[in-house]
């Protein structure tokens, strides 16, 4: 039964691979941000197992609203966004952690919704959706 479920996994991994907006790997371990300015544009990640870690504090908004979408199925994805820019986050994770700004569950089946206080005078507006399977989701909100 291991090996049916192995290929049902494989296969839903598979079903739009060739969607060419969505970037896909088996591993992934991806830095985004952190140490420079980079100009954050909308992705879609999808990844079988690694670690994806996003930091917009120093990122540069060039559009109206950016969406972030990330699905994985073993990882640890990260967040970093200041408090300036609007965002809205959807957070789901089948078996693990998941801890948005002030707000932290564990366990099994967990899915936290989450939107920043902030009205329409913010610089930019970031929409993440992530969901991941079996890890950790944490989406930090920094001054």
């Amino acid at each position: 039964y291991l090996y049916v479920a192995l290929l049902i996994v494989f296969g839903l991994f598979c079903i739009d691979w060739k969607n060419k907006t969505t970037d896909h790997a088996f591993f992934l371990f991806e830095r985004l941000g952190a140490d420079r300015p980079w100009r954050v544009v909308s992705i879609k990640r999808r990844f079988v197992s690694g670690e994806l870690h996003m930091d917009f504090t120093k990122g540069m908004f060039h559009e109206a609203e950016t969406r972030i979408e990330a699905d994985a199925w073993l990882g640890h994805i990260v967040c970093i966004v200041p408090d300036e820019v609007d965002v809205a986050v959807m957070a789901e994770v089948t078996a693990g952690d998941v801890s948005v700004a002030d707000r932290h569950v564990s366990g099994l089946g967990h899915r936290v919704v989450w939107r920043s206080p902030h009205d329409v005078q913010a610089r930019a507006r970031l929409r993440i959706h992530i969901r991941c399977v079996i890890g950790t989701v944490r989406v930090q909100v920094r001054p």
